[in-house]
């Protein structure tokens, strides 16, 4: 079973592509808040599909499978995106569920 979680920050606006045949992609950083740093990158997650909005700062949980690739190493292929609270919201967005390859 190859199933991770991760929680943390969204560290930087990330990467919003789109392919030919319309498919949505967004590349980002999870990091965690470290000592004398805003947050140490932990994850770096692939997101494809109908993506919600995430912007730097925002606190979130990604749920997905472990993936390697040549050229980038270690990502996670987001199954599930939960935004807990962004920076300036009392309540959490509805999680977002988003198909993955």
């Amino acid at each position: 079973m190859n199933t991770v979680s991760i929680s943390g920050h969204v560290a930087g606006d990330g990467e919003l592509r789109e392919t030919r045949d319309g498919r949505r992609i967004l590349n980002f950083v999870v990091g965690i808040e470290g000592e004398g740093e805003p947050y140490v990158p932990v994850g770096y997650i692939l997101a494809q599909g109908e993506v919600p909005q995430l912007h730097a700062g925002d606190r979130i949980f990604v749920e997905g499978r472990l993936k390697a690739h040549r050229i980038r190493g270690l990502f996670l292929a987001a199954k599930k995106i939960r935004v807990l609270n962004a920076p300036n919201e009392k309540e959490a967005r509805p999680e977002a569920s988003i198909a993955t390859q």
